[in-house]
């Protein structure tokens, strides 16, 4: 991921999955407010549309950024 620093790629699976150990480690609490989530598509962080509005919501309120690539 160019232009990125410490830049961690992961999860390679489908978003259908119910286990998504690299998604729970991108969003442990090592990552900190005012770091990004960059993601390259929406459809790859969440399962369901409310999955993504809960996703968000957290991170919102631990002052993390998303970036959405496409």
């Amino acid at each position: 991921m160019e232009g990125y620093t410490d830049a961690q790629p992961f999860d390679h699976a489908s978003g259908a999955k119910t286990s998504r150990p690299e998604l729970d480690k991108a969003l442990a609490p090592t990552i900190r407010a005012g770091d990004q989530l960059v993601i390259t598509r929406m459809d790859r962080l969440g399962r369901s549309v409310l999955h993504l509005v809960i996703l968000g919501a957290a991170l919102s309120e631990r002052d993390v950024g998303l970036r959405v690539l496409e």
